[in-house]
């Protein structure tokens, strides 16, 4: 029996047990998500994805699988989509890699995740894309405001991961906040803060009572936190649970700045036109894949890829855990590698081969800050370029524009120098424009 798509299968209340059906698209015919699914009384939970409840029975409709699985058949939208459609993403890709041995990108997905929430990778698995200037994974939220710890998107559990052809966009935009000229203490009010000057149309209807605000005063340090109370859209005032000493009353416009984060759904227009970078305020650590503390030896392998906008794409934590990067862009990234095991006697085994790494801080450390984040007005200059816990073999690799302060082979907090043979070889490489390179020291 044949139905048009998932919607029209999941009102079906006639279906018998054991029954076999087709399905022609996941929203539409021929829309790329088609499948068969076989009717059982499991009473397995419904995903929407590869298990439908039917009608109103405990009868489900289970998707004949195979090793290989395109996201769009598990119902991914491809292209810019709704915050909701973002959710789901995440849902279907955390999905196929679970329990899929191949998954397929075919275009742009946009991707909305939670701290805490990240894919773990237990069980091999390939991931593979059609070229990255078509298969983009772009990771939400673009925005986020002060919040320490670990936003992780795959953490690798020793399984041995293959990656190629796809593109991943990190949170590019994380330093850009909503901002507005305003006024602390005005009319004296020693908790209250004024909004002066034209804002977005959608300001005050965004804004709520316990919203976080940042400020930046004269000649203070910048994105110090207040939280609202109240506020009054005819006066632009806002009313925080704490105030404001009597030495920050300014009084006049322009010498204070407020802001807040940006919402998940803010148009790019409206980014454009309200945003400003603060460069001190504390936020998540963005990281691409992060290793398990295991002993199974296993291997990570990008080839054919771009990885670009993340604070760390490797942490490394496990000296079992082998990373093999070949053709491959690294691109504003605060950290290439990060070996969190940080110990001369344990050594994470890195290999880059044919690639390109630039406009980064960092390849190489395990010198970061409580956070685990370079302070974001050196992001993209400072750090060291290798750690003795890493022994990166490079070879013709483009280093271009990128901003390490160092080339040294030793721990910047204690500075044991790396023994005999733990030097990292850089073999037919190419510098251009950077800060430092390993003949200049």
């Amino acid at each position: 029996m044949q139905f048009v798509n998932v919607a029209q299968l999941k009102t079906a209340t006639w279906l018998g047990l054991g029954s076999r059906v087709q399905v022609l698209g996941f929203y539409t015919a021929n829309d790329g998500g088609g499948f068969s699914a076989i009717i059982d009384n499991s009473g397995d939970t419904a995903n929407d994805s590869t298990v439908f409840q039917i009608g109103l029975s405990t009868l489900r409709a289970k998707r004949v699988t195979s090793k290989s699985i395109s996201l769009e058949s598990l119902g991914a939208k491809y292209g810019s989509v709704a915050h909701s459609d973002r959710v789901k993403n995440w849902t279907i890709l955390k999905t196929a890699l679970t329990e899929f041995k191949e998954v397929v990108l075919n275009g742009e997905l946009e991707i909305y995740s939670q701290r805490g929430d990240e894919i773990t990778l237990a069980n091999d698995v390939v991931l593979h894309g059609v070229g990255v200037n078509t298969s983009k994974l772009s990771a939400f939220p673009k925005f986020k405001g002060s919040d320490d710890g670990e936003r992780i998107l795959f953490e690798h559990n020793g399984a041995n991961l293959t990656i190629s052809n796809i593109q991943f966009d990190g949170y590019s935009d994380r330093w850009n906040f909503e901002t507005y000229d305003a006024t602390i203490r005005p009319n004296g009010d020693a908790d209250a803060i004024r909004v002066d000057g034209s804002v977005r149309a959608a300001f005050w209807t965004d804004l709520t009572i316990g919203d976080t605000i940042y400020i930046q005063e004269v000649n203070t340090t910048e994105g110090y936190t207040r939280v609202v109370s109240s506020f009054d859209s005819g006066t632009g005032i806002i009313q925080c649970t704490a105030g404001f000493s009597t030495a920050d009353d300014f009084s006049t416009s322009g010498q204070t700045l407020i802001a807040r984060a940006w919402n998940d759904d803010s148009s790019q227009s409206d980014i454009n036109t309200y945003s400003q970078q603060w460069n001190t305020i504390n936020i998540e650590e963005s990281i691409l894949f992060k290793s398990s503390s295991i002993s199974t030896e296993s291997k990570i392998s990008l080839v054919d890829c771009g990885l670009i906008g993340f604070d760390t794409t490797f942490k490394l934590i496990s000296s079992d855990t082998h990373l093999y990067i070949k053709n491959t862009k690294l691109q504003s990234n605060s950290i290439g590698i990060s070996w969190t095991g940080a110990s001369t006697s344990q050594l994470a085994r890195v290999t880059v081969e044919d690639s390109e790494i630039y406009d980064c801080a960092t390849l190489c450390t395990a010198s970061v800050n409580s956070n685990g984040i370079i302070a974001t007005n050196d992001r993209f200059g400072s750090g060291v370029y290798i750690h003795p816990g890493i022994i990166p073999v490079l070879r013709k690799v483009l280093f271009r524009n990128n901003n390490s302060t160092s080339w040294r082979n030793f721990s910047s907090s204690s500075n044991d120098v790396s023994g005999e043979g733990w030097i990292a070889s850089f073999i037919d490489c190419i510098w251009q424009s950077n800060n430092k390179e390993p003949l200049l020291i």
